[in-house]
């Protein structure tokens, strides 16, 4: 027994060993490949199907060397030199301007998605009249409100859907990490667009999903290249889809995330739709419930179109059996969603003109923006929905915005919490158009010094 002991000890460290010789491998690849960072789907895909081969001719799990394997591929990208931003720092500077506050200094709040509408006041009061008891609730919501949700997204994209294809959760954010933990495994692949919303890359991560990144740019107007996406998506487990994006704006067309629909299905691979600011476009907008795919998990929130972030108020949209598979992870980790927060979400849907006056407000912000940055030379693209606006400011992101808040009181988002875009911005449109105008000039005569 002891001796067995020693070899599987043996066998393991010597797995540390080639692991420690593979990134060793890889740091030389890195050295003769122009740019390094640069990753080959094609090369990691055989990688990955010549060792779930082998692992099949060996009678070992191919799950387990899927996963193994996926870990190792990332960790090459690592080696290599692959950036994708610090996410973190978001969090950070949101942090620091919230001690300012409280030791009595005034902050602009550009760097959070937190809209500054809220419901009308017999909707923010309704939660003070509820009296009586409020026991548990369903794991995925009251009943009365999933209803409401699947008939109001039914009509808008005129599809067919049931309290069946809804779950609530606490948040959209919650609503992504259940979606991950529910259909993916330690080292499945992810598919995640960049710049991208930072609790992506936090959540795949944190679920032991690792990340094939597919960068995208300011001259494309954010749209990924077709051919990049199409090989990326043909290892992945699970792709994640923004539109409208958060920070750039952007707008998927129907024609592209159709064709993401049938890239994902050569695989059998889901898609996690995050579309919590499809209400508030200023454009055409294509949603992919439309497209009709089976694995498609399709995230909304109360949040922004309905301007009730504290609420903490998400929904998944899905089919009867993924919601049954999401209804279990609910079950373990919430008992349900909080019951005050659903009763409020119910009295605003059934208002939805509240939706559109919202979208008003940003479609306006949205231009005092885009003519702030044109008076002041700096680079974007104009957003086509959502909160925000991505504009180029030439200079590294973070130390401008903890001088912008430290020095003026403007709080900004830094480019590099959203992937390898260390020269950009996050600027939230959640504000006072003078706030925005305001948070603009303030960069701007920073970078000129």
């Amino acid at each position: 027994m002891e001796s067995l002991r020693e070899e599987i000890l043996r066998v393991t460290l010597k797995i540390v060993e080639l692991i420690a010789k593979r990134n060793s491998l890889a740091r030389e690849i890195a050295r003769l490949k122009s740019p390094p960072t640069i990753r080959r789907y094609d090369v990691e895909l055989k990688v990955l199907k010549a060792a779930i081969t082998r692992a099949r001719e060996l009678g070992v799990e191919p799950s387990l060397i899927k996963r193994v394997v996926g870990l190792l591929i990332e960790s090459s990208a690592r080696e290599q030199g692959e950036d994708l931003g610090r996410p973190e720092v978001l969090a950070e500077i949101f942090l620091r301007a919230k001690e300012l506050e409280k030791s009595g200094k005034s902050v602009v709040h550009l760097e959070v998605g937190e809209p500054d509408y809220s419901p009308p006041k017999d909707i923010l009061e309704f939660v003070y009249r509820i009296k009586g008891k409020l026991g548990y609730g369903h794991p995925l919501g009251l009943e009365e409100l999933r209803e409401h949700i699947a008939d109001y997204i039914s009509r808008k994209y005129g599809v067919k859907l049931g309290l069946e294809n809804i779950a609530i959760t606490p948040g959209g954010k919650y609503a992504i990490y259940a979606t991950l933990r529910s259909f993916l495994s330690m080292g499945d692949r992810v598919m995640v667009i960049y710049p991208a919303y930072p609790p992506y890359t936090q959540l795949v991560r944190f679920v032991g999903a690792t990340i094939v990144p597919v960068f995208t740019s300011l001259e494309n107007e954010w749209i990924p290249d077709e051919d990049k996406l199409s090989k990326a998506a043909r290892s992945c487990r699970a792709i994640i889809l923004n539109s409208p994006s958060n920070p750039t704006g952007a707008v998927y067309s129907f024609r592209f995330i159709k064709r993401v629909a049938e890239l994902a299905a050569e695989q059998e691979a889901y898609i996690i739709s995050d579309e919590v600011y499809s209400d508030l476009t200023f454009t055409t907008y294509h949603s992919m419930v439309e497209v009709g795919y089976e694995r498609c998990v399709t995230i909304g929130s109360f949040s922004k179109s309905f301007g009730m972030p504290g609420y903490r108020l998400g929904y998944i949209i899905a089919s009867d059996d993924a919601i049954s598979k999401i209804s279990q992870t609910l079950s373990l980790t919430l008992t349900c969603p909080p019951v005050l927060a659903q009763l409020a979400g119910l009295e605003a849907i059934k208002r939805p003109e509240l939706v559109e006056e919202n979208r008003k407000v940003l479609e306006r912000r949205v231009r005092v923006a885009a003519e702030t940055l044109d008076e002041e030379g700096l680079n974007y693209s104009m957003p086509k929905g959502g909160l925000y606006v991505f504009p180029r400011i030439g200079v590294d992101s973070y130390p401008i915005c903890m001088r912008a808040l430290m020095e003026r009181g403007v709080a900004l988002a830094p480019g590099i919490a959203f992937g390898p875009y260390d020269h950009f911005i996050r600027i939230s449109l959640g504000t006072r158009e003078e706030d925005i105008e305001r948070g603009i000039k303030t960069v701007a005569r920073m970078i000129r010094g």
